[in-house]
């Protein structure tokens, strides 16, 4: 079974294991794993993944031996690191796409009054220069647009409706973000012979 981990930029495993993930090699567990308890653990969706991340990088794994899984993980007796990559700018675009979609989507300028400018501008640049303000006009936009937020039950069962199909889009543009940012791999020069 292919699926996503996650690790910190040290590549170490967590738990008091502290192997290193290495592209290319296989980790053994042994023993019988446990969900959540002991094992090889990945996520076939990219976005549940990101619920148990401990840090940035991204490891495309494959893990075999005895799986135990549920709807949103797995843990298995072997895992192999196919590849991975620090992904800490891809989870920033990604993560402004998702939230300058939403507001897009869904801002409602009668309720919450007009967007903040300096929000926007930063969610579509990214840029540092705008980050301390766009976080002081966003939770200032979010505590108005809380204290006018009266949803009926309605609206609440269209949201949770629209939640899945919003998730799984979701998880298909993080994975393509993903894939599109894995470093290309370095191909070895052949020697030549005479």
């Amino acid at each position: 079974m292919k699926g996503w981990h996650f690790t910190e930029t040290n590549k170490l495993l967590r738990y008091g294991d502290g192997r290193e993930v290495v592209a290319g090699e296989t980790l053994s567990f042994k023993g019988t794993p446990v969900l959540c308890e002991k094992g090889l653990h990945a996520c076939e969706n990219i976005l549940d993944a990101c619920d148990y991340a401990p840090g940035p990088y991204i490891w495309r794994v494959e893990l075999s031996g005895t799986i135990v899984k549920d709807e949103r993980k797995a843990a298995a007796t072997k895992r192999k690191a196919l590849w991975g990559y620090d992904a800490t700018e891809v989870l920033r675009e990604f993560s402004r796409k998702v939230a300058l979609d939403a507001v897009t989507k869904y801002w409602n300028e009668t309720k919450f009054g007009a967007f903040p400018e300096v929000v926007k501008k930063w969610l579509e640049t990214g840029a540092e220069s705008l980050r301390s303000a766009a976080e002081s006009a966003a939770w200032s936009a979010a505590r108005s647009a809380a204290e006018s937020a009266a949803w009926s039950a309605a609206e609440s069962a269209a949201r949770c409706a629209a939640w899945s199909a919003v998730e799984s889009a979701n998880n298909k543009l993080l994975e393509k973000m993903i894939l599109a940012g894995r470093p290309k791999a370095k191909r070895e020069k052949k020697a030549v012979t005479p």
